[in-house]
């Protein structure tokens, strides 16, 4: 069960056919809220997709990891190729800051030059599997905040996409090595990740600091859900993407697919909210706790699961 946790392109493939709808949009599109993987209604940008298919987060995301796998560590020189590669060959749904970025390696700019000054998700959504390499020890989480910050900064330098991806990547160490789901506890997992991401050098270079509003989510938590949503920024922004999803794995901790629904279905950033409760759920509960008719009916799932467990014991 271990090896296989993180079966990040589920929630990804569920929030696909939502992106940019508002809560509203989707029960009336959808007729409810969505459970299973569904065809985008005509119209939709992503109306081209077929059901399970996932966006361009798991695209650049398995990217990074199968350069992981091929190279025996982070290497963002051979990731860049990757992302070159990728983009000609078609990235679904790319974001503005990530095509920029790519075209500037396309023409020959190292991976040091690529970055755009954003504070977009995607940086966080590129590093997620890095949490699977490393343990908890001071030299492993060392090498997680520099492997992340890198593996960001390939698209985004804005300093809070890289507190956003360092952040991610943390979370998914601690709950892969720190915790089992029969023992917890949802405030020592957010005063530990928040007290982590304080004591990161570039987390003391911004004003609006994302350790603090890790925190926040105590109270999100705490109050109906009804009146938490209103209190979230339902925006591709770096921080309101983490929030949103910590809000809806916490709000059920110990149900990946309670969790992941709750996610594509705020509305907003849809399909990297769900990409992001769905790795931090999934590794706390593990390649068991998620439902069959998401785990074998996602695209490539086989290539997914490869590169969860190939990271796992790299």
């Amino acid at each position: 069960n271990k090896l296989f946790r993180n079966i990040f392109a589920i929630g990804d493939a569920l929030g696909m056919p939502a992106e940019f709808l508002s809560h509203t949009q989707i029960i009336q599109h959808y007729h409810g809220i969505i459970t299973d993987f569904v065809v985008p209604f005509c119209g939709h940008p992503n109306d081209s997709q077929q059901p399970g298919q996932y966006t361009d987060d798991t695209q650049l995301m398995l990217a990074v990891a199968e350069s992981v796998l091929d190279k025996k560590g982070v290497d963002c020189k051979d990731i860049s190729k990757k992302f070159v590669k990728l983009h000609r060959e078609g990235i679904k749904g790319i974001g503005r800051t990530t095509r920029k970025a790519i075209n500037k390696l396309a023409k020959g700019k190292s991976w040091q030059e690529s970055g755009i000054m954003s504070g977009g998700c995607g940086g966080a959504t590129k590093t997620i599997h890095l949490g699977l390499l490393y343990g908890l020890g001071q030299q492993y989480l060392n090498a997680l905040v520099s492997d992340a910050e890198d593996v960001c900064r390939i698209t985004h330098t804005d300093t809070r996409a890289i507190v956003g991806a360092i952040y991610i990547a943390s979370a998914i160490s601690y709950l892969k090595n720190k915790v089992h789901s029969y023992n917890f506890n949802v405030n020592e997992f957010l005063t530990a990740s928040s007290a982590f991401i304080e004591n990161i050098e570039v987390e003391k270079e911004v004003e609006e600091t994302l350790s603090d509003k890790v925190l926040y989510v105590k109270q999100l938590i705490g109050v109906g859900h009804d009146k938490a949503v209103k209190n979230l920024n339902l925006t591709g922004f770096t921080y309101d993407v983490i929030l949103a999803s910590l809000y809806a794995f916490l709000r059920s901790p110990l149900d990946f697919e309670k969790s992941v629904i709750t996610a594509v279905n705020l509305g907003g950033d849809t399909d990297s909210v769900g990409a992001l409760t769905g790795a931090l759920s999934g590794a706390l509960n593990g390649y068991n706790a998620i439902p069959s008719r998401w785990k074998y009916h996602v695209k490539d799932a086989e290539r997914l699961v490869n590169a969860g467990t190939g990271l796992y014991k790299l």
